[in-house]
């Protein structure tokens, strides 16, 4: 599957917690030196965290990311509450 940019906005206080939280996880600086990487490590150590990192993704998954990838229309925002 080709990659694909993707665009979120969040809180600056939730981006400093993923800078806070990778660091005791033993993440070096150099790694955490800017954000497209910070929101990436925290994207990765989320799938790893759940386990499916080694897992091939269904095919209803990989047809509802293909759907929405091409849809311009808005979706509703999940906040940090909401997975907790």
């Amino acid at each position: 599957m080709k990659k694909k940019v993707i665009s979120t906005r969040l809180d600056d206080v939730h981006l400093a917690k993923a800078i806070d939280g990778l660091r005791a996880k033993g993440y070096r600086e150099e790694q955490l030196n800017n954000i497209s990487n910070i929101v990436r490590l925290t994207f990765y150590y989320g799938l790893a965290s759940l386990g499916v990192v080694d897992q091939e993704a269904s095919t209803e998954s990989t047809a509802w990311v293909l759907r929405n990838l091409t849809q311009n229309g808005k979706s509703r925002s999940v906040s940090l509450s909401e997975i907790k």
